[in-house]
């Protein structure tokens, strides 16, 4: 699964083409390489293939890559709608495509059978707990998508999986071979350079743009001089 994730980056490039008309360097482009090597090294020995299981993982991984880039047009640009205007729009089409495969795997049977022992304020603050911990995950998701490119979004998620891989070694004492080990130091230092290419791509912008904000300046001037 995590293999996989690594991809989403790579999806996200196309996808920020054709739907916001933006396009990155080719060094940019470049700086992708290691971490994508590096976070499927970081999970390499707990793959256990199945392939109905990975053509699912290939579709999660490609709505979470449209997921992205939609979130930022919708955020910026001509929308710019606020983040918690966006979940109120969101959340309930998301509730009705919940219900039929909570149908289909048997989750609204199981619990009609049964909800009589869940209904206790323990679980029920459980229930609220983790929908108030989705809603501010989502929240940040989209405050974090509308200060930054959808690109940057799902790099940021790869390393936030790197980290998930380090925690658990630190928690449950889980085995980090040599291509782990390699494979988290290429991720980190892969979105550190990525972090520094685009810190100079932005900086260049911002050079070439003062020459004009100079020029557009002085005719102002001599405008208002006649």
């Amino acid at each position: 699964r995590q293999s996989l994730k690594a991809t989403i980056p790579a999806m996200v490039i196309p996808m920020s083409a054709i739907f916001l008309q933006k396009y990155f360097s080719l060094r940019v482009k470049l700086c992708l390489i290691p971490t994508l090597c590096g976070v499927a090294l970081a999970a390499y020995g707990e793959m256990n293939f199945h392939p109905f299981g990975a053509f699912l993982c290939a579709m999660g991984c490609f709505f979470a890559a449209l997921k992205a880039v939609l979130s930022n047009k919708f955020l910026t640009g001509n929308y710019k709608l606020h983040p918690f205007d966006l979940l109120n729009r969101v959340a309930p089409l998301a509730f009705l495509q919940l219900i039929p495969l909570s149908l289909v795997m048997g989750e609204a049977q199981a619990l009609s059978k049964d909800w009589q022992n869940h209904a206790n304020f323990h679980d029920i603050s459980l229930i609220f707990g983790s929908a108030l911990i989705s809603l501010l995950l989502n929240w940040a998701s989209f405050q974090f998508s509308q200060a930054t490119s959808a690109l940057t979004v799902c790099l940021a998620g790869n390393i936030r999986d790197t980290c998930t891989i380090l925690l658990s070694v630190a928690i449950f004492g889980n085995h980090v071979g040599p291509l782990n080990a390699c494979g988290i130091c290429m991720a980190v230092g892969g979105s550190g350079f990525y972090s520094y290419m685009q810190y100079l791509e932005m900086k260049s912008k911002a050079a070439k743009a003062q020459p004009l904000k100079s020029v557009h300046t002085d005719s102002s001037e001599k405008s208002a001089d006649r």
